[in-house]
């Protein structure tokens, strides 16, 4: 992560407030002469000084210049860039749109999503949080059905190969501890769906992996600093809210992200580099299931501590 400091004080608008120097992680800022200064030699570029500051005295020349610098752009509406306070957004709205997204699993295929509306998608992924701010993720947009069909072949190979080597007894017994546990589990639990699941790709043309699908996000991470799969997810739950509210289905597609992992087909043909691990995977479209209610939760557990 590049900490460089790039924070400055307009000396002439800072009031001597010392909200900048409060808010700041990386103590980068402090007081001297009743005025905020840059002292630190570390900066995560988080930008709260500057959105904390009452008299507009910050810049951070690593978020851009301008008045909107750092703002990610949006294409298909129109964005109130104006700070809406803790409190000013009516939180029965917002439960309402997080019990009311659901995981689509028929998408229309013949209904593509236009590379604005995926880029605005991706948009709504950068404002998530990210450990220290480091905001290495990366988005690899698969932005038709002819792009998600040669990753769903490699998908399928990837867990043809799998099948394979645990419906091998022998190679199975030639495991350490944990990996024929992990293959064990496999066996227990997913060998025939999957054979299932593969067979009905292979010879009936029906996708129970994309679920027909016209697009697909892979979120990845550049190198291991900070929190990558924590990261990554959070960035993939904006997703998944955005899409709803847009008027497109979202899935999280596990056994890609499986393969993405196991299986180097299926980085190279998304064009993944190797320094970057995937973390989340959506399909992405219009759905074709028309729910009508909420769904219930399973109870949680709570522990107070």
């Amino acid at each position: 992560m590049d900490t460089a400091v790039t924070t400055a004080i307009d000396q002439e608008k800072c009031i001597g407030c010392g909200l900048c120097v409060q808010t700041c992680p990386a103590r980068t800022l402090s007081m001297n002469d009743d005025k905020a200064v840059v002292s630190g030699e570390r900066c995560i570029a988080c930008g709260h000084c500057l959105a904390v500051c009452p008299s507009d005295a910050v810049s951070v020349t690593a978020l851009g210049q301008g008045p909107d610098a750092g703002q990610v752009p949006m294409n298909s509406f129109r964005f109130d860039r104006s700070y809406l306070k803790p409190g000013d957004f009516d939180p029965a709205q917002l439960a309402r749109l997080m019990a009311s997204r659901r995981s689509c699993r028929v998408f229309d295929e013949n209904q593509p999503l236009s590379r604005e509306i995926l880029e605005d998608l991706v948009s709504f992924a950068r404002m998530a949080p990210s450990a220290s701010n480091n905001q290495l993720w990366t988005f690899t947009l698969l932005a038709d059905r002819k792009a998600v069909l040669a990753f769903l072949e490699e998908v399928c190979v990837a867990f043809e190969a799998i099948n394979a080597f645990a419906a091998d007894e022998a190679f199975v017994n030639s495991l350490d501890p944990a990996s024929k546990r992990d293959m064990q589990y496999w066996r227990d639990n997913y060998l025939e769906s999957m054979a299932v699941r593969l067979g009905q790709w292979r010879n009936e043309g029906w996708d129970r992996f994309f679920y027909h699908a016209p697009a697909v996000m892979v979120i990845g991470y550049k190198g291991e600093e900070g929190m990558p799969a924590a990261d990554c997810n959070l960035a993939a739950q904006n997703v998944m809210l955005a899409a709803h509210a847009m008027g497109l289905g979202s899935c999280y597609i596990g056994f890609a992200l499986n393969a993405l992992k196991r299986h180097p087909g299926a980085k190279q043909v998304i064009n993944m580099p190797d320094g970057e691990t995937a973390h989340a995977v959506l399909a992405l479209g219009r759905c074709k299931e028309k729910f009508q209610r909420q769904a219930g939760r399973l109870p949680a557990e709570i522990r107070w501590a």
